[in-house]
């Protein structure tokens, strides 16, 4: 209920650490990438996709510019890489960004400011590809914020009475398993394994 998967496809887009506190509350703590390191993401997109068509080496200098950057302009179709979501998705990227710098708070642990939410439906469209509605449902939605979050933080109880100090990492991409039954399962492995 707090990282919501959907059967057989994507799911989240952002790696999540769910840790239990044994108190009847809620906080997600989102911290975005800076502008600098989506400016380098991009880049190495740019330089896998143009490696991968042998052509020659490209690199932009602000993370403005790829609002309006064009791929085709270097020789790459716009389709086939994971540099065009960047282009496509700029303007909610930046509006993440904004939200940040206008209500952003300082974490001094991690050095890094977050956005914090108090509502556990409202992280699903910052860590999610998209809902747990099939496509053809008319409350199926997809996001992209995720694009601009490095990481989540959620704090919440977990439900299992004896559960303590346990911290469950959701690594990007968990939960595209067939069933519920299957990522309910992955989920414990995953307890065990990480925490």
């Amino acid at each position: 209920n707090v990282v919501m998967a959907a059967e057989g496809d994507h799911c989240t887009g952002t790696t999540s650490y769910i840790r239990n506190i044994n108190e009847d509350r809620f906080e997600a703590r989102i911290y975005p990438y800076t502008r600098y390191e989506i400016l380098n993401i991009f880049n190495d997109g740019l330089k896998e996709a143009l490696r991968a068509k042998n052509l020659n080496e490209f690199t932009i200098g602000s993370f403005e510019e790829i609002e309006t950057f064009d791929l085709k302009s270097i020789g790459l179709d716009v389709k086939d890489y994971v540099v065009s979501h960047y282009i496509t998705n700029f303007s909610t990227i930046r509006s993440v960004l904004n939200d940040l710098d206008a209500n952003g708070i300082l974490d001094d642990e991690n050095n890094r400011r977050y956005i914090r939410i108090d509502n556990p439906v409202n992280v699903q469209e910052y860590v999610a590809h998209h809902n747990d509605y099939e496509t053809n449902d008319s409350r199926y939605k997809t996001f992209q914020k995720y694009l601009a979050v490095k990481f989540v933080r959620i704090f919440t109880r977990f439900n299992h009475k004896k559960a303590g100090k346990i911290e469950l990492l959701d690594s990007v991409g968990f939960g595209d398993k067939a069933t519920k039954t299957l990522v309910e399962k992955g989920m414990y492995q995953s307890i065990a394994d990480n925490c």
